[in-house]
């Protein structure tokens, strides 16, 4: 009986070891998953999260969510094409089609369709409401809640806009304020 059960032990132990680097992510849709060899992420849709090579900590939630990314932590997708582009980027929330979807900044949110759609290196940005923040590509800082609100701000900064398309049509000038 102690034969046995030392048997059973290693048995056990040996598939844990072997079954271990599968169990550290999730993958649920068509063509997932690609390269995965980080820890802790989550992906259903079609081609979501589909390149991690080693980021950890990541969600992405529908079609093409978190597509690009390979070694950026802890962000969040949840719509169609959010944080599509994003490689390396962390601690990035997108809610919405299209939200923060050519992203590659850091501590960047985006809620609404096409919010902070454009930007690319851009850090510390949060945007609420459709369109939001839509052009932003560099600018970093900034708080924009309404829908179209800093709609065409590209590089500013330390900007906060707050009510249906506040500073829509702003692109200059630091530290504004608009309500």
């Amino acid at each position: 009986i102690l034969m046995k059960k030392n048997v059973t032990e290693i048995v056990c132990f040996c598939c844990f070891i072997i079954l271990t680097p599968f169990l550290s992510f999730a993958q649920v849709g068509y063509n997932t998953p690609g390269v995965i060899t980080g820890f802790g992420n989550s992906g259903f849709g079609t081609s979501s999260i589909n390149n991690t090579a080693t980021g950890t900590g990541n969600s992405g939630f529908g079609y093409f969510s978190l597509n690009g990314l390979s070694s950026g932590v802890n962000n969040t997708g949840l719509g169609t094409f959010a944080l599509r582009t994003l490689s390396t980027g962390s601690y990035n929330t997108a809610t919405g089609y299209n939200a923060l979807s050519t992203n590659n900044g850091d501590l960047n949110t985006a809620s609404g369709s096409f919010s902070l759609q454009a930007n690319t290196t851009g850090v510390s940005n949060t945007a609420s409401g459709d369109n939001s923040l839509y052009s932003n590509t560099t600018g970093f800082s900034n708080v924009a809640m309404g829908i179209h609100t800093l709609y065409t701000n590209v590089s500013n900064s330390n900007l906060v806009a707050v009510g249906d398309s506040a500073l829509l049509l702003s692109n200059g000038g630091f530290n504004l304020v608009a309500v």
